[in-house]
């Protein structure tokens, strides 16, 4: 999800923030050990964007309860969490693919430009 606080930055600046949007779905079912759940909680004591976030899961579950049954709504939010990892992969997928293909392009104009330049050099000598 992208919502955001009106008050704050974007949880994409923040590293920690990156991460923790993966363990609210688990938070929110009680899927989470001792340790996470400690950690997680003192991120949303102090983060506005995640405790927007997390409230945001809270009002859609609470809105879906109402329609469906609990392993319906297990089974939801499972195919959410597996959606935002797979996101999360194919951002950086693309971004290993861009950083391929400029390293390819710098490799092909050196190499142009030195042929250009040996061939240049032949003619000049």
């Amino acid at each position: 999800m992208s919502y955001q606080n009106k008050n704050s930055k974007s949880y994409f600046f923040n590293p920690e923030c990156y991460f923790i949007q993966d363990y609210l779905c688990s938070y929110l079912n009680n899927n989470l050990n001792a340790s996470e759940k400690k950690n997680l909680e003192n991120h949303l004591k102090k983060c506005p964007s995640c405790s927007f976030e997390y409230e945001s899961l809270i009002d859609f579950k609470r809105e879906i309860q109402r329609s469906i049954s609990d392993k319906d709504i297990q089974n939801l939010f499972q195919n959410k969490a597996k959606k935002i990892r797979y996101n999360k992969n194919k951002n950086l997928f693309d971004a290993i693919l861009t950083i391929i293909f400029i390293i390819i392009l710098i490799a092909s104009i050196t190499y142009l430009f030195l042929k250009i330049f040996d061939i240049a050099s032949s003619y000049l000598f």
